[in-house]
């Protein structure tokens, strides 16, 4: 089955068309089902992205508002993921480095599905990536080193198809969720299952964050990017400790618990 890779935008245009370049040059794009989401960029972003797609392998989605990462997310998985598909998850700012990547993930999961060991969560390395990470240990593996760490690095991250099955979909905190804390709430999920969170030093990634999507003077809904992060810090909260005493992992369609456990 081929991995879902899932790239969602806001502004940035540059930025994307660093990454853009870059997925190309690493990436056979037959080897994988794309989806480009586009939160209602105004900065010439979408006209980018179209003449990009054009004669690609990608289904491109140009919204008229930015609904947010986590709700853009939870669009693509729901309109085009398979039980049992994997998802890469990758932001604007992240530049892909390592040719033949996809090859490098598929073989470590091929080796811990050997040693019956589950994986939630690999990350692609970058320069300053354990900055705010607790380290938990480094180990070898046949295809070079694993580095063990919590919690995830959000800036490409791919999530296996099991962890997938069971947690479904992002945790959207409310409507006015727009950035932040998606990777952290999926590494607590993790955590909680007893999966494991890794890295992978020879898949290599390269942090090109030129300016924010929500900058400190951004006027979409009045805030900046700290003051939104402080106002979804407490829910952020909530649901960890949710979790922590038995809440559920999986989310329905719209990021909410899905506290019945039931078929969406």
């Amino acid at each position: 089955m081929k991995p879902l890779v899932v790239i969602t935008t806001h502004i940035r245009r540059d930025n994307t068309e660093v990454i853009l370049a870059a997925l190309e040059e690493t990436t056979d794009l037959r080897a994988v089902e794309l989806v480009i989401v586009d939160n209602g960029s105004q900065d010439g972003t979408p006209e980018v992205l179209t003449a990009w797609a054009a004669g690609k392998p990608v289904s491109l989605c140009l919204l008229g508002e930015n609904i947010g990462c986590p709700q853009a997310l939870n669009l693509a998985i729901h309109a085009h993921r398979q039980p049992g598909q994997p998802l890469l998850k990758l932001d604007n700012d992240g530049k892909l480095l390592t040719p033949g990547w996809l090859d490098v993930v598929l073989r470590f999961e091929e080796y811990r599905a050997a040693q019956g060991k589950p994986v939630a969560l690999l990350c692609a390395h970058y320069e300053g990536m354990f900055k705010r990470k607790k380290v938990t240990g480094t180990e070898a593996w046949p295809g070079g080193r694993v580095v063990h760490h919590f919690p995830a690095g959000g800036i490409c991250t791919w999530h296996t198809g099991a962890f997938m099955d069971t947690v479904r979909y992002f945790d959207v905190l409310d409507l006015t969720h727009r950035y932040g804390f998606d990777d952290l709430l999926m590494a607590a999920k993790a955590r909680v299952m007893g999966w494991e969170i890794a890295t992978l030093p020879a898949w290599q990634l390269e942090n090109i964050q030129r300016r924010s999507a929500f900058g400190r003077n951004s006027s979409e809904a009045g805030i900046g990017k700290r003051d939104h992060v402080s106002a979804m810090r407490p829910l952020y909260d909530q649901r960890v400790v949710a979790l922590l005493f038995g809440g559920p992992v999986r989310c329905k369609p719209d990021g909410t618990p899905d506290n019945d456990g039931g078929e969406l």
